[in-house]
């Protein structure tokens, strides 16, 4: 008899453990089926994007992207972006991009946070738009928006993407393009 109530118990113990594993795995499956994989294909639409991929980070999502040269780096971005939120149903919190840099382009990128940071702090930019003319040979974008500070830089068949968060938020006004292009 106690044998039993003993093998009774089991059994619940072993049923109880392969619900609760059923729910996950059918949890995973679902998110798998109704999210990732549309997303993915979503995305994938975009015909810059070569790569993507998104992870969970604390209060949002971290995308991965590798892209191609691209026309016009804040509407991509912005437009991953917002499929990204409409189907995970959180935030863009950073855009991790893998682009084609050589060492020039690398340099410059070091030399345009320094004017980022001084535009950010005194609020002028002009400083920043002469530095984007001044790169020989070098087209240098940079697009601002009251989420991140994109960073766009290509030479030849080289290029360099990325994607700053802003952690102050800008009024409608400051909202604007920059760019310059030397040949």
């Amino acid at each position: 008899m106690k044998m039993d109530k003993n093998l009774q118990a089991g059994l619940i113990v072993i049923a109880f453990i392969l619900t609760v594993a059923i729910l996950f795995a059918g949890k995973a499956l679902t998110t798998k089926l109704k999210v990732d994989q549309p997303l993915a294909k979503e995305v994938k639409k975009i015909k810059v994007v070569e790569k993507f991929k998104v992870e969970t980070v604390q209060n949002g999502i971290t995308v991965n992207l590798k892209l191609r040269k691209v026309a016009d780096l804040q509407v991509v971005l912005d437009e991953v972006k917002q499929k990204v939120q409409a189907y995970e149903h959180k935030p863009v919190r950073e855009f991790e991009i893998i682009s084609n840099p050589n060492q020039a382009l690398k340099d410059i990128q070091y030399q345009l946070i320094f004017y980022l940071e001084e535009a950010a702090v005194s609020g002028r930019y002009t400083q920043l738009l002469k530095a984007l003319d001044s790169f020989d040979g070098v087209s240098a974008k940079v697009y601002l928006s009251t989420d991140y500070v994109y960073i766009q830089l290509e030479k030849g068949s080289n290029y360099l993407y990325q994607a700053i968060p802003r952690i102050v938020k800008v009024t409608q006004n400051q909202n604007a393009v920059m760019g310059g292009e030397s040949s």
